[in-house]
């Protein structure tokens, strides 16, 4: 499995085929049933999960981010990095290309 460690800004991402979710409470839990694992989101996350739905960067998702919560925009860029790398390496996102 080759690991996602270094990603641009201006890449695109976008959600897995596949990849099964149901709402539980206030969460969104993503389901891969042939590695066997699930993966909950909540508040912010479901947020980004939704902007992945079409092709989206890292600058389109915190563009989005800013004008729904009181954040800088380059810590978002941080943060959001962070959970995308996250999604990307289990496998519930991919580059678009």
């Amino acid at each position: 499995m080759n690991k996602v460690e270094k990603i641009d800004s201006s890449d695109r991402w976008i959600r897995c085929e596949g990849v099964l979710e149901s709402e539980l409470n206030d969460q969104l839990i993503l389901m891969d049933i042939e590695k066997g694992f699930y993966f909950g989101l909540s508040g912010v996350s479901k947020v980004i999960w939704d902007c992945l739905e079409s092709p989206s960067s890292i600058y389109d998702i915190c563009s989005r981010m800013t004008t729904i919560y009181d954040v800088d925009h380059v810590k978002c860029e941080n943060d959001v990095e962070r959970f995308i790398k996250s999604l990307a390496n289990r496998k519930l996102i991919r580059e678009e290309r």
